[in-house]
């Protein structure tokens, strides 16, 4: 399931990931989402909020990179907030193909993820926190 998550600053798309995610609920949420956001702000924001238990189908997975791509020169930065080992590497494998900014949070630093997200005064591209486990650094 795909769901929008209300209270954060509206120039930031918040969305949270659990169970089965299907291309359909990609093209009823995140995409209208998505279209949205880029229309009224130079820049997206993103805070994907994956839980435990996750399931991407084979559609849903092509839809992903689909809006990666189409909105390729409008990402600023992505959020990931999750507590899924796995994710941290697969997301940084990912981040070659965002122009912007990626950052891992773990599920306990929600409200830094967002505070993250809200600030413009940091730069470059990837986080070295979405590269290396945060007791590396």
């Amino acid at each position: 399931m795909i769901k929008k998550i209300e209270k954060i600053p509206q120039t930031i798309l918040g969305l949270e990931f659990s169970g089965e995610i299907t291309a359909e609920e990609y093209r009823s949420v995140v995409f209208p989402e998505v279209e949205t956001l880029a229309q009224s702000n130079p820049g997206l924001k993103i805070l994907c909020f994956v839980k435990k238990g996750i399931h991407f189908s084979p559609g849903a997975l092509i839809d992903d990179a689909l809006v990666g791509l189409k909105h390729f020169n409008h990402w600023k930065k992505v959020a990931i907030v999750s507590d899924l080992d796995w994710l941290r590497p697969a997301s940084m494998a990912m981040s070659f193909f965002i122009p912007g900014q990626l950052h891992f949070f773990p599920e306990k630093d929600m409200p830094s993820a967002i505070i993250w997200l809200e600030d413009d005064t940091t730069s470059g591209d990837i986080s070295l926190s979405a590269i290396m486990p945060t007791a590396a650094i």
